[in-house]
């Protein structure tokens, strides 16, 4: 008899997930909801990348903020290509964002470690805004979607080479 109750719940269960997963998406995510997120966390990583480009004592420093502001622009570039439609207002950084940058540049012997630390938390919400842009719920415009999944590797690149160099 718990036999073929197991049976039945088996079954019932891969009927449910059959049922379930058929192929189609619920895609919710506007293209100015995902634009303003991700415009808001690119003024913060700006930032950064004019702090990492204070250090002149350390030109690796400097050459990676650079690479970083350069990649950035590109990056809006691409997305403001795709999306013509949406008015690109000016965004300014969070009440939050304006803090942390401020206590990074109260900060004096831990400054490095700081400004490390602040990039990789920046670099992971990138993956994660793209990561959710791309999920079954994820943006409504197939472009931007299929543009936000090809960003994915390059933003893990850029953690990977933010972790590698943090002190």
């Amino acid at each position: 008899m718990a036999f073929y109750r197991l049976t039945f719940l088996f079954i019932a269960i891969v009927t449910l997930s059959a049922c379930k997963n058929d192929g189609l998406s619920d895609y919710k995510i506007e293209n100015t909801t995902f634009v303003s997120t991700v415009n808001s966390e690119l003024i913060f990583q700006q930032q950064l990348n004019l702090e990492l480009q204070k250090n002149a004592n350390d030109n690796h420093l400097v050459n990676l903020g650079l690479k970083r502001t350069r990649n950035l622009e590109n990056y809006l570039s691409e997305l403001k290509s795709l999306t013509l439609d949406i008015d690109w207002q000016m965004v300014m950084l969070s009440d939050q964002q304006k803090n942390k940058i401020e206590q990074l540049q109260k900060s004096t012997s831990d400054y490095k470690i700081n400004l490390f630390s602040m990039l990789v938390e920046s670099d992971q919400n990138m993956i994660g805004y793209h990561v959710k842009a791309i999920n079954p719920e994820g943006l409504k415009n197939t472009d931007v979607r299929i543009w936000a999944e090809n960003k994915v590797n390059y933003l893990q690149q850029n953690l990977r080479e933010t972790q590698e160099l943090k002190p």
